[in-house]
């Protein structure tokens, strides 16, 4: 080992105090500038919520981002101010106290910063195909459905809101209509996640089990709750609606239930462009003469792109739908789905 490794100066009353890494003094050292430079994160962006080892406290961590240590102590600073309280940066990750995982996925997406979670969708859109049944032997349609849709605000707060839907649907392999749907609604949104909806649709068909053209009229009142959340980058929303079904022809009132759950995983920078599925499940709760048997009723998928601006989104892709429309006899759809819903 050579003298100058075993003794490296410290000070020099010619120099003053000097940097034990570069040897400079330390008014001339770059050292904790050139640490700063260093990239931390792989850029692979991972939120988590952790209790472990922390002495039951709840703590959100943000891992993998790619900054240099100055960009990661500035972006600290601004998040602590957001959620109102402490945080800290450990090896590259950012620990900020209590749960906030949420805001944190929407705080870093308007910043350009977003986690990809395209298999956790994927996985999604499999299983919801898996509870559709195996339908390799039943009756096969094509269908062409078309969804228009408005938002209008009824109040300053975007509280109430005015919901206006038409939605034909060609079928018959695409050669006629199949029916028509017509709804509105009003939402109330009670809570920053949650909504109550009450409305009324208008849903009449035009052909029956053997293609013959009929005509068969239908109107439903319905009530639905909507609950919107954030879990690992992808935007969950859960809708259960209760419809009261006044068919034409039916002895009675028929009632059915539906259950869907939608994801939807933001790709672009700005989270404008992603990808979007949805399982919904659909049960009637009584038997009515000349009209449904209480029981399952259909399921219904999908899965598309979704782009978006400040005013209006778009979702095209495909539509799969096992159902028992009439009566016993079962029947896959294979359909192609367009959905534009705009906000006024």
């Amino acid at each position: 080992m050579k003298k100058s490794d075993q003794y490296r100066e410290v000070y020099s009353t010619d120099r003053g105090a000097i940097c034990s890494q570069c040897s400079q003094p330390t008014n001339a050292c770059k050292c904790s500038e050139m640490k700063s430079q260093v990239i931390k994160g792989s850029g692979d962006v991972k939120i988590r919520l952790e209790r472990k080892g922390r002495g039951g406290k709840t703590v959100t961590t943000i891992s993998g981002l790619a900054m240099t240590r100055g960009q990661l102590t500035s972006l600290l600073s601004e998040l602590k101010r957001l959620i109102g309280g402490g945080g800290t940066e450990k090896d590259g990750i950012l620990e900020l106290q209590g749960d906030h995982c949420e805001l944190l996925v929407r705080e870093l997406l308007r910043r350009g910063i977003k986690a990809r979670h395209l298999i956790s969708l994927s996985l999604f859109f499999l299983l919801s195909l898996f509870m559709s049944l195996n339908v390799s032997a039943t009756p096969t349609d094509a269908e062409g459905w078309l969804l228009l849709g408005s938002n209008i605000a009824l109040d300053s707060k975007d509280r109430y809101k005015l919901y206006l839907e038409t939605q034909p649907r060609v079928g018959d392999d695409f050669q006629r209509l199949a029916t028509l749907q017509l709804r509105s609604a009003i939402n109330y949104a009670f809570a920053p996640q949650w909504s109550f909806a009450l409305g009324h649709a208008w849903t009449p068909i035009f052909y029956d089990a053997d293609y013959h053209r009929i005509y068969r009229d239908e109107n439903r009142v319905w009530q639905g709750l909507s609950f919107t959340h954030i879990a690992s980058g992808i935007t969950l929303q859960q809708r259960i609606r209760q419809e009261q079904r006044f068919i034409e022809h039916a002895s009675a009132v028929s009632h059915r239930s539906r259950y869907q759950l939608r994801g939807s995983v933001p790709i672009s920078a700005n989270g404008d462009f992603g990808i979007t599925a949805f399982d919904e499940f659909m049960v009637h709760l009584n038997s009515v003469d000349r009209g449904p048997v209480s029981g399952y009723d259909r399921n219904r998928v999908f899965i598309g792109p979704f782009w978006e601006n400040s005013e209006t989104r778009y979702e095209f892709g495909y539509l799969g739908e096992h159902m028992k429309r009439f009566g016993d006899n079962e029947r896959w759809i294979n359909a192609i789905m367009l959905s534009i819903v705009s906000s006024l």
